[in-house]
């Protein structure tokens, strides 16, 4: 037996479904588990300013550079039949 919602206007349009949270909430629980964990046994080691500046810099450097890859044009080589392959079925 399928529920039927009653249909519902909101000023900045109609009622939407919301969307399955569950793998949201399961994905934060465990990301803070895993830093409780690194933080209780000694391992967590937060990064100093100077350490962000830098990753964050080479971060960039590297974003930059598979941008200017990907809009780079591609040179596609045009590949012509053989004598073989053009003579097949004459």
């Amino acid at each position: 037996m399928e529920l039927k919602l009653p249909q519902v206007s909101l000023p900045d349009g109609p009622l939407r479904e919301i969307p399955d949270q569950r793998y949201h909430e399961e994905e934060a629980i465990s990301f803070y588990a895993g830093a409780s964990y690194l933080y209780k046994h000694g391992i967590y080691d937060a990064l100093s300013t100077e350490e962000m500046r830098r990753y964050m810099k080479a971060g960039q450097r590297l974003a930059r550079a598979g941008a200017a890859r990907e809009a780079r044009p591609v040179a596609h080589s045009k590949v012509l039949p053989s004598k073989e392959s053009r003579s097949f079925g004459s």
